[in-house]
């Protein structure tokens, strides 16, 4: 059970381009779609913000989701004014090194 044609136990890996986020394809194709200055610029510093998110230990998934509760705040306009949501700490989401 434990030879060299065992690729199931990498399924849990989170997925990558190279060594980036894979949402960096985005700006990968708006460069090679559209190949500026100011794209290659964009691409690079996406990159790099996404190199030190990582370095810091938050993932651009981890960043989306603190944003959006910071926007929106704590009151959920479908769930009605008594349902309010009380700031979280995602916190214990962040692998400490």
């Amino acid at each position: 059970m434990t030879d060299k044609y065992n690729y199931w136990r990498e399924t849990q890996r989170p997925t990558r381009f190279f060594f980036l986020d894979p949402r960096i394809v985005l700006f990968l194709v708006l460069v090679i779609l559209h190949l500026k200055v100011w794209t290659i610029a964009l691409f690079v510093s996406a990159a790099i913000f996404n190199i030190w998110l990582e370095s810091r230990g938050l993932k651009v998934m981890h960043l989306h989701r603190y944003i959006k509760t910071y926007l929106i705040g704590n009151y959920i306009p479908a769930k009605g004014y008594k349902n309010q949501r009380y700031p979280v700490s995602y916190g214990f989401e962040i692998d400490e090194m």
